[in-house]
């Protein structure tokens, strides 16, 4: 198998999973993306995440996605309790 292959089917697997596991309405995103919807620096995306205050999950390759309704969670406190949708 070469290497375009391997990244083929690591993306496949990684879909596979993360559709079996999630529901398909949620939206997913990676930290750099959370971290610039909502105005933080990327590490503070991560130390949530490490404090266990934010819920990642993590995809076979490795890469950190985030429910986009875990982080309105997170920053309820924050924004007193103003809803983000996702959608611009």
């Amino acid at each position: 198998m070469d290497e375009q292959e391997q990244e083929q089917l690591i993306h496949f697997l990684e879909q596979s999973v993360m559709d079996h596991f999630m529901d398909k309405q949620e939206q997913l995103i990676g930290i750099s993306d959370a971290a610039a919807r909502f105005g933080v620096h990327k590490n503070t995306v991560r130390r949530w995440i490490d404090a266990g205050r934010l819920k990642a999950y993590w995809t076979p390759g490795g890469k950190i996605r985030i429910k986009a309704s875990d982080l309105v969670e997170v920053l309820k406190p924050v924004t007193g309790g103003v809803s983000f949708d996702g959608d611009e």
